[in-house]
């Protein structure tokens, strides 16, 4: 390079100042470099976790690591309630997922019985896992998965066991839309965070 000095390296975390001095100062300029640009992409990918509460079953859904997108899993049994709460717990770990996310059935933006069971239930999650716990209003969540469905042309018992999940990832789709999740912004919810 003309002048003598070492090139400024090209980086993910952006341009490295020309190193001035020794290579080992170079060389330090580079790792923190890295290090920084490591520590924002931490910070900025976050699995998420969605549940959509039912009386036997709980849809279930994953977001990929960058929040953006959302999958269905298959639905987990709501009974035994020790069996459940443990399925989460392993769900959250065998995904790698930092959140969760647990509808909420809100009724005209109120909420009754079955959102004050979900709140509950949310609760109980965060005293379980371990993680934060978010809610996102479900409203209609069911019918737009139903929706889904038909116009897949899934039929008989293979729409009946994929409804609960898709619910889960509309609901999961709707939290990661709205609360800017996957594009650096700080996770926001349908409703409060669950302390």
């Amino acid at each position: 390079m003309p002048g003598g000095g070492s090139p400024a390296v090209p980086l993910p975390g952006g341009p490295v100042p020309a190193a001035s001095g020794t290579c080992c100062q170079f060389a330090r300029q580079v790792v923190t470099s890295l290090i920084c640009y490591g520590e924002r992409k931490a910070r900025s990918m976050t699995t998420y976790l969605a549940l959509d509460p039912g009386e036997k079953r709980v849809g279930v859904a994953v977001s990929d690591p960058t929040g953006t997108v959302a999958r269905p899993l298959p639905p987990l049994a709501r009974r035994p309630h020790s069996r459940f709460l443990a399925a989460v717990a392993e769900l959250l770990s065998r995904e790698g997922a930092g959140i969760l996310v647990v509808g909420l059935p809100l009724r005209d933006g109120a909420a009754g019985p079955r959102a004050q069971a979900a709140m509950a239930l949310a609760h109980e999650l965060r005293k379980a896992a371990g993680v934060p716990v978010v809610t996102e209003d479900e409203s209609f969540s069911t019918s737009e998965a139903w929706d889904v469905i038909r116009e897949n042309g899934i039929r008989g018992s293979r729409a009946e066991g994929r409804a609960d999940g898709v619910a889960a990832a509309l609901i999961l789709e709707r939290h990661l839309r709205r609360s800017g999740a996957g594009k650096g912004r700080p996770d926001g919810d349908g409703t409060g965070e669950v302390r």
